[in-house]
């Protein structure tokens, strides 16, 4: 069993680190909200994923953290903040980000800020149903365990991803690199 990751802990590493940009020309800009919580009696740090509607799209199916493209003139952190609200039904106001994450550029051709807030009190969800089929809440801790190789089908071909199954769901690609690197950065 891995020790439990605190807030102050994630917060510490946050400060410390200085996240990565990829000023690359072309590239569409998103932010992604990594929306954590303490949760009893589990004295756990958790999380909020949701899982996209199969809907055809280049992410149809798979799960993902809350967010999206950014509009223009809107700060990333605010895209994240409006994502998160839009598609699990988060009010920004509830959220109070405390750090951000090194970019990461996707294979659609997006450069994607992670940004990490913490949750103020009681939250349901609210899933979007056009964003949303699933909204569920893991801990943290379960992305620090050795990754799994998964085969998913992407583009007509079929790669052997790092993933990990939790929760009846597979976490792979952006969201997976994501959330290993922060638990990998707290650690």
């Amino acid at each position: 069993m891995h020790a439990r990751l605190s807030r102050a802990q994630i917060e510490r590493a946050l400060r410390a680190h200085r996240a990565r940009r990829y000023p690359i020309p072309g590239l569409r800009r998103a932010a992604v909200l990594i929306a954590l919580f303490h949760a009893e009696p589990q004295d756990q740090t958790r999380l909020w994923l949701l899982r996209r509607p199969d809907d055809g799209t280049p992410h149809g199916g798979q799960v993902a953290l809350p967010g999206g493209k950014r509009e223009p003139g809107e700060e990333l952190g605010a895209t994240a903040l409006r994502e998160a609200s839009e598609e699990i039904g988060l009010a920004p106001e509830q959220v109070e980000l405390i750090g951000v994450l090194d970019e990461l550029i996707t294979i659609t051709r997006f450069r994607v800020t992670p940004y990490v807030g913490w949750i103020r009190g009681a939250f349901e969800p609210i899933p979007n149903p056009r964003e949303a089929d699933r909204v569920f809440a893991v801990p943290l801790e379960a992305f620090a365990a050795e990754p799994e190789q998964h085969r998913v089908s992407l583009a007509g071909f079929s790669p052997r991803v790092d993933s990990t199954r939790i929760a009846g769901e597979l976490v792979w690609g952006a969201t997976f690199r994501i959330l290993r690197g922060l638990v990998s950065m707290v650690r």
